[in-house]
């Protein structure tokens, strides 16, 4: 037996109704209202993920070293449920993670 997903395909909502909940999720919502066309951000949008605790409980000394919030923030223009296998117009603002601007190797590049 494998271990059940926490996710199912295209299950983009968990939890929505528990917000501290452990593993929460609001991604099914209108995209065009968080669009910014001011400040020349052709319509990016700037998105954050939270892990609470991580700065305190990361056990990597080089990510630890780098972290200054339990979060990062990026800017993308695709919406992180768009069925593309690219997100597009990505900006990293705050992602302390190496090569993070490049996609190479896995390292993160929106959603």
């Amino acid at each position: 037996h494998g271990q059940q997903p926490l996710f199912a395909k295209h299950e983009f909502t968990k939890n929505v109704h528990s917000p501290n909940n452990a593993i929460y999720a609001n991604l099914d919502i209108d995209y065009d209202l968080y669009r910014d066309g001011r400040n020349n951000r052709h319509g990016q949008m700037a998105l954050m993920m939270v892990w609470p605790n991580l700065k305190r409980t990361q056990s990597d000394a080089f990510l630890a070293s780098s972290l200054t919030s339990d979060g990062m923030l990026w800017y993308q223009t695709s919406s992180p449920i768009e069925d593309i296998a690219m997100p597009t117009g990505y900006q990293s603002l705050y992602v302390p993670y190496p090569n993070s601007e490049h996609g190479k190797n896995g390292c993160f590049v929106g959603l």
